[in-house]
């Protein structure tokens, strides 16, 4: 049994169309969309159709059943089963917005794999990864994003937490003990456009100061570009004093 309800609403364009929301065990619709990826939703689904559809129902700003049914299909024979699940446990964190960018970077990848002979574990490999830097690229990714930006700081990431020994070239995805210090290299790399070689408790240590400061961050996303720094002296004297004009004067 889905655990999407079909509802309509309105598009951008004022037009009403049908959407698919996720719903909690009682059927009532989430108001802001962000149940715990460690509580898992109820129903799940129990096979790899079901959930590319569920996937595909719940990203897919399109209400065409003829454009979910191709991606779906897409999805199924491109994805193995645990790359679904967890698709299908982080969507309900994702906006419509993010969610609209994370499906047309997932789609391009894909395509691009199958250009380009990848194998399974390398398509793998980059979904994983695209799907674990979404938190981050959303909160960063400022008024616009394309699909390639956003695949390129997943796979910069993902090369900078292999030269980190994060991910391991035989295990090919992020395990979830290490998760919290890929986020900071998709953060360093989104600000940097590079990733240190660094000890890994040195990455963990600041991997924790970003998760207690990133919502504070975030709140000067382009201007950390601009500066392209993650110097942490720096950025903690910026969020303790709030001193933005000094910061834009070269002050500080």
């Amino acid at each position: 049994m889905s655990n999407l309800t079909p509802e309509k609403r309105a598009d951008k364009n004022g037009r009403l169309v049908t959407r698919h929301v996720l719903t909690d065990k009682r059927g009532t619709p989430f108001a802001s969309g962000v149940p715990s990826p460690a509580t898992p939703l109820t129903p799940l689904p129990k096979t790899r159709d079901e959930y590319a559809r569920e996937i595909v129902n719940f990203l897919l700003e399109a209400s065409d059943d003829l454009d979910r049914d191709t991606t779906s299909k897409l999805h199924l024979k491109h994805l193995t089963l645990s790359t679904l699940r967890l698709i299908h446990e982080r969507m309900s964190g994702m906006s419509e917005r993010e969610g609209d960018l994370f499906l047309d970077s997932l789609d391009k990848i894909i395509a691009g794999s199958v250009n380009q002979d990848d194998t399974q574990a390398e398509l793998e490999s980059i979904v994983d990864a695209l799907t674990k830097a979404m938190p981050v690229i959303a909160k960063f990714r400022g008024t616009s994003m394309s699909a390639w930006e956003a695949i390129s700081i997943a796979k910069g990431a993902s090369y900078g937490a292999q030269g980190n020994d994060i991910i391991f070239a035989s295990k090919f995805k992020v395990l979830e003990s290490s998760e919290r210090a890929f986020r900071y290299l998709v953060w360093e790399f989104m600000i940097t456009g590079e990733c240190r070689k660094r000890q890994g408790s040195d990455i963990r240590e600041d991997a924790q100061w970003l998760e207690e400061n990133m919502d504070r961050l975030s709140d000067h996303r382009a201007m950390l570009k601009e500066r392209g720094t993650v110097d942490r002296e720096l950025l903690n004297e910026m969020i303790i004093l709030n001193e933005i004009p000094a910061l834009s004067e070269g002050l500080l």
